[in-house]
């Protein structure tokens, strides 16, 4: 669960996977953030097409790299959850709140993130985390999936 935690609180970026309307997957690098649980929050247009297909349909797929890794030991947490806007004031600040304690490029308001902005606040909630670990299939090395939530 360290490595996983470490691997989260170092990124900057995620690469989040959305279902499109005819069942495609679409993935999207952003700029995110982390809680406690492990919830990821990221800003985005609402025209984006990441942001209408989780509004339709709120499954996502994450995968955080360890910005660190060397091709030898590269390590990734892989989060399956459910994703939605933001529309709870108190949720929006504190949100808000963790994005603008990272961001440097935009510093998010109540006015950017809400009402007529065309920009929102999206939060994934984890149901299922994996690392990725070194297995072994004969004499063979593989690449595997260790479940820790």
């Amino acid at each position: 669960m360290k490595d996983a935690e470490r691997i989260i609180s170092s990124s900057e970026f995620c690469n989040i996977a959305s279902v499109c309307e005819d069942g495609a997957p679409w993935n999207t690098p952003v700029f995110f953030v982390s809680d406690k649980e492990k919830n990821i929050y990221w800003w985005s247009s609402r025209k984006a097409v990441h942001s209408k297909n989780v509004l339709r349909d709120g499954r996502v797929f994450i995968t955080i790299l360890d910005k660190k890794a060397t091709q030898k030991d590269g390590r990734a947490v892989y989060i399956q959850g459910r994703a939605k806007v933001l529309e709870d004031e108190a949720a929006i600040t504190k949100a808000s709140e963790l994005y603008n304690r990272r961001s440097t490029f935009v510093k998010l308001t109540k006015d950017i993130t809400s009402g007529k902005a065309p920009t929102r606040i999206f939060k994934a909630t984890p149901e299922n985390v994996w690392l990725n670990a070194e297995g072994k299939e004969g004499e063979y090395y593989i690449d595997v999936r260790k479940k820790i939530s």
